[in-house]
C-alpha cells in the first residue's frame, strides 16, 4: 500500500487518502455504504455479501516474525511445538485469520499458546517484536518486507499453510472516482511484482 499511495500522489499530489485498519466485518460495510473506496488485503472466505466486488491478486503465506534480538533467531530449524509458552501477538478473534492460526495449532495436536496479545495493528505489532521477546503471524510478503530493513526476523518454523487470498474490494454499486482508479492500477501494478518475485503465489 505505501508504493501504491507514493505513486498516486505522485499523480495527484492534492488528493487526500485516508487510510482504515480493521477487520473486513468493519471495512466492507463502511465500502457498501460510500465512506470508503477500496478495501485492501485478505480476501473473506465469503465472498458474496456486502454488495461488492473482490478482485484477488496473490495467495500469502503465513510466517512467524520475532524481532532482530529474540532468543530463537538464530536457529537453522524451530518446531511449532516449541514456541507454544513463548509470548504471541496474535490476530484478534473476529480476524478470518485467527481461525486459520487456530487450525493450524489443531492439525499439529497442539493446544493455541496461553500468553497472548490480540492485535491488528501493524505498527504496534512491530514495536511489541522489539519490546518484549514475542512472535507473530504475519502475511509472508509484510514479513519479508520488514525482514529486509533489519527490523525482525523470520523463524524457520517450516510449512504454516496459507495466509489466504489479497486482493482488494469495491462497491457493486458504485464506479471509483479517476483517484481511486488510478490508486486500484498502482495496486495491480505493485501486487504484480509480488507475485512475480515469489513472495506470493
Amino acid at each position: 500500500m505505501p508504493n501504491s499511495i507514493a505513486a498516486l500522489k505522485s499523480d495527484f499530489p492534492r488528493v487526500v487518502v485516508t487510510v482504515r485498519e480493521g477487520v473486513n466485518e468493519l471495512l466492507l460495510p463502511a465500502l457498501a455504504n460510500g465512506e470508503i473506496d477500496i478495501v485492501l488485503g485478505r480476501i473473506p472466505d465469503q465472498m458474496d455479501y456486502f454488495n461488492v466486488i473482490h478482485y484477488p491478486l496473490y495467495t500469502e503465506p503465513l510466517q512467524i516474525l520475532a524481532g532482530h534480538d529474540h532468543p530463537l533467531v538464530s536457529e537453522n530449524r524451530i518446531e511449532l511445538e516449541d514456541l507454544l509458552d513463548l509470548q504471541w501477538i496474535v490476530p484478534v478473534v473476529e480476524s478470518p485469520v485467527s481461525n486459520r492460526v487456530k487450525l493450524l495449532f489443531e492439525s499439529a495436536g497442539l493446544s493455541p499458546p496461553a500468553r497472548i496479545i490480540e492485535s491488528l495493528s501493524l505498527g504496534t505489532n512491530l514495536g511489541l517484536l522489539q519490546t518484549l521477546d514475542a512472535i507473530a503471524f504475519l502475511p509472508g510478503s509484510v514479513a519479508r518486507h520488514y525482514e529486509a530493513m533489519g527490523q525482525c526476523k523470520i523463524l524457520p518454523v517450516g510449512n504454516l499453510g496459507q495466509f489466504g487470498e489479497v486482493g482488494y474490494s469495491i462497491s457493486a454499486k458504485r464506479q471509483l472516482n479517476p483517484s481511486a482508479e488510478r490508486l486500484v492500477g498502482y495496486i495491480r501494478e505493485v501486487a504484480a511484482k509480488i507475485s512475480s518475485s515469489g513472495s506470493g503465489t
